[in-house]
């Protein structure tokens, strides 16, 4: 039997980071190990709209003015209307921890302010037995949405985009377009001629010329 135990998850330019725990039991013996993974791909929307149902909840318990006309009121935040209180409010990540008081989530997030400004919030941990946050019931059914999303993430390939897969080892022989021109035998030259042989031509050989004696007399 194995069991996942997610213990973070940052998201980060639509790709997450993820912390859990894999315990492998086989009835006699049990063995947990820890892992750290950033993927790299991109995150589905529904992982990200996951994600954002904890608006809301951050809001509330962070006592941001987003949710100040509500306050004391207990309401369906799923269904309600912040209108476009809740555009400026990001979250980017969430920490569970499980112990005696069960579990116990952390939301990271925060939001951006009327000057532009990015205003990092953590908000105040809930237990899943807590009894003072008035929507505890609603924040772990939101955790259970993101767990289940997270687990699809990372273990059934559930993202934005799904990089095409290439067989390197198939015979690209057969695959349609242009053949690749074969190149072109070099033209043969032709011999050198040898030089033509003239007929009938002779050169007389040149004899020694004779000189006239002359006589000297005394």
């Amino acid at each position: 039997m194995k069991t996942i135990k997610i213990k973070s998850a940052t998201l980060s330019a639509r790709t997450l980071k993820v912390a859990y725990d894999e315990t492998i039991s086989d009835g006699t013996a049990t063995v947990t190990n820890e892992y750290a993974v950033n993927k790299g791909t991109l995150c589905h929307e529904d992982l990200i709209h996951a994600l954002e149902r904890l608006k809301p909840h951050m809001a509330m318990l962070c006592d941001l003015k987003e949710v100040g006309g509500i306050e004391g009121v207990i309401i369906d935040l799923d269904r309600y209307d912040f209108g476009e209180s809740l555009d400026k409010v990001f979250i980017s990540g969430i920490k569970v921890s499980y112990g005696l008081k069960g579990e116990v989530l952390t939301i990271i997030g925060g939001k951006t302010t009327d000057k532009g400004r990015v205003l990092n919030l953590c908000a105040p941990s809930v237990a899943d037995i807590d009894a003072e946050y008035p929507y505890v019931s609603e924040l772990f059914e939101v955790l259970e949405n993101i767990r289940a999303e997270i687990n699809a993430y990372l273990f059934e390939g559930k993202c934005a985009v799904k990089q095409a897969e290439f067989d390197f080892d198939e015979d690209i022989s057969g695959v349609e377009g242009d053949a690749p021109e074969e190149a072109a035998e070099p033209a043969e030259q032709p011999a050198a001629e040898a030089p033509a042989e003239t007929e009938g031509t002779h050169f007389p050989k040149r004899g020694r010329k004779k000189g006239k004696s002359v006589k000297l007399s005394a």
